[in-house]
């Protein structure tokens, strides 16, 4: 924008287009130059982007009430497609979350822009396919690109080895499970914690012993409730930049900073049911792309015959890896001892055992339960 170029900002969804917004419109007002700054919302979307945008100067506008050309536009590929945009009126299309967004789609969103940025982690939940491609056609953009690599190849890209988001210790972790070491965690999250009366900042495996659950686990919602119960309104740090400055905020704990998942549909239902308003609970692909300062994660099946799909399902090195880094200061995961004595008969299934029993040993220490009647 300061080069007087025109960006175009595109995902798979509302919300992801909305956060990058956010956080370019406060780039802007650190930066403290002029800039237009437009979400174009359609009929289904108005209402959501006007909530997720509320208190930021982002303007969620139907294209007939856009009155001069933004310098920064976000929409869906749905928008973007249309004739109007057709003849590269953008200097810089990025796609964030690119990937869940697909080749085709990238194809026809690549007229409106001279230039793509992909952004993304193919370390994480991809699109979810819903028909056979031929070939690669169904892979999505980031994926393709990178072509099956952990980390981005740097004749291919630039691998961004910082995590703003989590405290070292629990990025460290992050790292050698999926990212060949190569992830880093920024010196100065060391200060994100929460403070109650357990593991302050990293990761923490909660044992809670069930048989035969497959895509629902009861025992685990209650020994959820019981943490969420012990972590509400308890005080937490976390560093964050204010007006271009690191500084660390004190907040106490609300149910929006409590971000809760589950592998199947049926336990986050439970769970909804269980906690109510008191904490964010969804799949692990609703949740991909955002963060809370506690993340607890559900594995739900009792072993690995019990559970739907098979055991690789639940131990998806994807879905565990978005699980866990929500996380801003503690990710607890709560699962069944029994997952761990599964025996498989593949590399891969071998590996998801091994990643499970190192997280098993990252904190050895149990918190007591404490359910409430």
């Amino acid at each position: 924008m300061q080069q007087g170029q025109r960006v175009a900002v595109s995902s798979q969804g509302h919300e992801a287009i909305n956060n990058l917004l956010k956080r370019t419109q406060s780039q802007i007002e650190q930066l403290g130059g002029p800039g237009l700054v437009v979400k174009l919302s359609s009929s289904t979307s108005e209402m959501n982007d006007q909530r997720s945008l509320h208190g930021c100067a982002v303007q969620a506008l139907r294209e007939s009430a856009i009155r001069q050309e933004p310098d920064v536009l976000g929409a869906t590929v749905f928008s973007l497609v249309k004739e109007s945009h057709a003849d590269a009126p953008f200097d810089l299309l990025v796609i964030d979350e690119a990937g869940q967004v697909s080749l085709s789609n990238l194809l026809y969103m690549s007229q409106c822009a001279r230039n793509i940025l992909l952004v993304g982690d193919q370390q994480q939940l991809s699109q979810p396919n819903r028909a056979k491609h031929p070939g690669d056609s169904g892979l999505s953009c980031l994926d393709y690109g990178m072509d099956g690599q952990p980390v981005v190849p740097p004749e291919r890209g630039v691998f961004l080895a910082t995590s703003w988001r989590m405290p070292p210790v629990l990025t460290d972790l992050v790292s050698q499970l999926f990212y060949q070491g190569e992830l880093q965690g920024s010196a100065e999250n060391a200060a994100n914690r929460v403070l109650w009366d357990g593991l302050e900042q990293g990761l923490l495996f909660q044992p809670v012993e069930h048989e035969g659950n497959g895509s629902a686990s009861d025992e685990e919602g209650e020994a959820i409730a019981a943490l969420v119960e012990r972590l509400l309104e308890r005080p937490y740090a976390r560093m964050r930049f204010r007006d271009g400055v690191l500084v660390c905020e004190e907040h106490t704990l609300t149910p929006n900073d409590i971000l809760i998942t589950a592998p199947y549909n049926l336990q986050v239902n439970r769970l909804q049911r269980r906690l109510g308003d008191l904490a964010r609970v969804g799949t692990v692909d609703r949740f991909q792309g955002q963060e809370a300062p506690v993340a607890i994660h559900s594995l739900t099946a009792s072993d690995g015959d019990s559970a739907p799909r098979g055991l690789s399902f639940v131990l998806d090195p994807n879905r565990l890896n978005v699980a866990i880094s929500r996380a801003q200061c503690l990710c607890i995961v709560v699962g069944s001892p029994r997952l761990a004595t599964d025996i498989s008969s593949s590399v891969d299934g071998v590996r998801q055992l091994n990643r499970l029993c190192r997280l098993m040993a990252a904190d050895c220490k149990a918190l007591p339960m404490e359910v409430s009647a």
